[in-house]
């Protein structure tokens, strides 16, 4: 089953923003791929 939840509270640490909303995932925004990016930076997602 496939759900849409809007993107939780980012927190800055440093030059990074982190989210700890949603246990067991950290999600981490990046820029990683902002030149293919139309809405700026993606958040990535990685399991804790």
């Amino acid at each position: 089953m496939v759900r849409q939840i809007p993107l939780p509270h980012f927190k800055d640490i440093g030059v990074t923003a982190v989210s700890f909303d949603i246990p067991g995932l950290a999600l981490v925004l990046t820029s990683a791929n902002q030149r293919f990016s139309l809405s700026g930076n993606t958040p990535l997602l990685v399991s804790r």
